[in-house]
């Protein structure tokens, strides 16, 4: 007996709505590797906490294939198209630029024009970096330890203040010829701009803290300080300079302190310059 089976039209055509959205020909299907990454941060000298947004940026070719993806726990797994990579990775929030070119791709701090002058307007935040290939095959993970290593180094600025201290009410500063982005593949810094800042009173001294990429070299790096007293004694207000360049360039360390003698009505100069891991340096032994 023959028995001739009928498929209702529905049926079938919800079978086909089931099939993989791809070409039966594999080259047309995108097919997915895992990356699995996770941070080693042995050469981080930087107290905790470290910084929550880690962020990975993908590059095939010279070009990224989208945005960074930013993870904030211990592990990263990301399911990408198999295929060579270059990942460049980062840490903190910063401004991206140029993800079309994986050499010239930076991270930059948002800066504002007064008066013919460039001022960097936030806060720069710890930022450590690396830079790591991986090839990965369709339905296999790979997985890799990101050992990042700092990208700004941390300026710890110490005022000892004498003479007319009593009617001080605040000391306020400029430092000029800042980095203002560096490169995450070469990690060259480029731009010039001025930082501004507040010295806060701590036991005897007066002290500040920054991070930064590093200094312009072709722009003198002038700390100004602005000294303002009471409302009864605002006449004694007073601007002083001093040129730090000889001790900030070139600025490769990861920290650097100078402590400045300021006697209030007379002026400035650098007492000692500590470098993390260094010894202290007298004055006389930097000229």
């Amino acid at each position: 007996m023959n028995l001739n089976k009928k498929i209702p039209a529905a049926i079938a055509l919800a079978s086909c709505l089931l099939l993989p959205s791809c070409d039966f020909n594999e080259d047309f299907c995108t097919r997915y590797g895992e990356l699995i990454a996770y941070c080693d941060w042995e050469n981080i000298t930087e107290k905790a906490p470290l910084p929550p947004l880690r962020h990975v940026i993908p590059f095939q070719g010279n070009a990224s294939i989208q945005e960074a993806k930013t993870f904030t726990q211990d592990t990263l797994r990301w399911q990408l198209p198999r295929g060579d990579y270059r990942f460049v990775f980062y840490t903190g929030d910063y401004q991206v630029n140029r993800l079309d070119d994986y050499y010239e791709c930076n991270l930059s701090v948002p800066t504002d024009t007064v008066n013919g002058k460039a001022y960097i307007t936030a806060v720069q935040k710890y930022c450590c970096s690396s830079a790591f290939n991986e090839k990965l095959e369709y339905q296999e993970s790979k997985t890799h330890k990101i050992t990042p290593w700092n990208f700004v180094s941390k300026v710890n600025l110490k005022l000892n203040v004498t003479g007319n201290v009593q009617p001080l009410s605040r000391i306020s500063y400029e430092l000029d010829g800042l980095s203002t982005s560096r490169y995450l593949v070469s990690r060259e810094k480029s731009g010039s701009a001025i930082l501004p800042g507040e010295f806060k009173k701590e036991g005897s001294t007066w002290n500040s803290s920054f991070y930064l990429f590093g200094v312009y070299p072709d722009t003198d790096n002038i700390l100004t300080v602005k000294v303002e007293m009471d409302n009864d004694n605002e006449i004694f207000n007073e601007i002083r300079t001093i040129d730090l360049s000889q001790h900030l360039r070139p600025l490769n360390d990861d920290e650097i302190t100078l402590e400045i003698d300021f006697e209030v009505g007379k002026g400035m100069k650098v007492e000692t310059v500590t470098i993390t891991d260094w010894i202290d340096c007298p004055e006389t032994e930097l000229q």
